[in-house]
């Protein structure tokens, strides 16, 4: 079995609290994956506050630092792929190993139709398991993480086994609909061989 968690988020108008429409998409996508390899999914949000039992099995986790502290908390973990908060109060991941920075295209003047995500395989709170973690920047950039495992989970389960691992992917999107047009990495695939559990 496979537990897919999304975040809730905040209204704008009515300030209810409400799944994201890719969020959505990406859920029941990979819910898809699932059934495809013989898993059966279940499927939970994050609360508003961020507040999330991370120390359970198989989870899939598709939220980012910012709609909770327990997932950054986990990301913050990773030895070589970093989220940090730019000038002007905008995400950037930072690969540590290139010294590299990548920012959405989103968060460019003009903007553009692109964004970044990370993909990992991180080590559980508890420290007695893992779980799998993926979030772009924007909502656009976690399609592009399900549209990428639809293509190569496969391969990443082959060449990783259960280490823990993380990586960058860019993401091209239709600007009208956000799916996906163009997914390729942007960072090689790193190990965290002193967490492989």
């Amino acid at each position: 079995m496979w537990t897919i968690i999304t975040p809730l988020k905040q209204e704008a108008i009515r300030a209810r609290p409400v799944v994201a429409v890719e969020d959505v998409l990406g859920a029941q996508r990979l819910g898809e994956i699932a059934q495809a390899h013989g898993l059966v999914p279940s499927y939970e949000t994050v609360p508003l506050g961020g507040a999330v039992d991370l120390n359970r099995p198989n989870l899939v986790v598709i939220c980012g630092p910012r709609l909770s502290p327990h997932t950054a908390a986990v990301l913050n973990q990773d030895q070589h792929l970093r989220f940090i908060m730019a000038p002007g109060n905008v995400w950037t991941l930072h690969d540590t190993g290139t010294d590299t920075l990548h920012r959405s295209g989103l968060d460019s003047a003009p903007p553009r139709a692109s964004d970044v995500a990370y993909l990992g395989r991180l080590p559980r709170p508890d420290r007695r398991g893992t779980l799998t973690i993926f979030t772009g920047i924007h909502l656009q950039g976690s399609l592009g993480v399900v549209h990428y495992l639809s293509q190569h989970l496969t391969e990443l389960d082959a060449e990783l086994g259960g280490r823990c691992f993380s990586m960058l992917l860019g993401i091209t999107f239709d600007p009208e609909t956000s799916e996906p047009l163009l997914v390729k990495p942007l960072s090689r695939v790193y190990l965290q061989e002193a967490h492989t559990i």
